[in-house]
């Protein structure tokens, strides 16, 4: 499920896979403040369901002397937008790509329910008048020149 969306924005297939949020939220927690004070390891060990600290110690001890504390998880595009520019393009663009077909029966002016296939504009192969010509032709055995 995540390459469906991961591989749109650039990133290649299996790239992306759910333990990354984990690690990202491990990251993002430790820079938190619980009650005023910088987050316990032992603390986020539990939240992510380890026995302790040790490993939390072990991986992200460099996390200790961070500037930058808040009182909740926050992931703030600004800190990412210059290196992550043409993904968040790519990802914007995929978001709009149309899922059902956008043109209409010519009997009864339904709308038609095709959702596999579609054209950057949002038509099913019958609706696309460019795609549909260019089928019959192959349909016929005739390629155009």
């Amino acid at each position: 499920m995540l390459d469906s969306i991961a591989v749109p924005c650039g990133w290649d297939k299996g790239e992306i896979r759910a333990n990354m949020f984990r690690h990202t939220y491990c990251a993002a927690r430790l820079q938190t403040l619980d009650q005023g004070a910088p987050v316990s390891p032992w603390t986020v060990g539990r939240e992510l369901g380890h026995g302790g600290h040790s490993l939390v110690n072990r991986v992200y001890g460099h996390l200790g002397e961070v500037r930058h504390r808040s009182e909740q998880v926050e992931y703030r595009i600004e800190h990412f937008e210059r290196i992550l520019t043409k993904r968040l393009a790519a990802l914007d663009a995929w978001t709009r790509k149309p899922t059902i077909c956008q043109g209409k029966s010519d009997r009864t002016g339904m709308p038609c329910r095709v959702r596999t296939g579609l054209s950057p504009e949002g038509f099913c192969l019958w609706h696309d008048p460019a795609r549909r010509d260019e089928a019959k032709r192959r349909r016929h055995g005739k390629r155009k020149a």
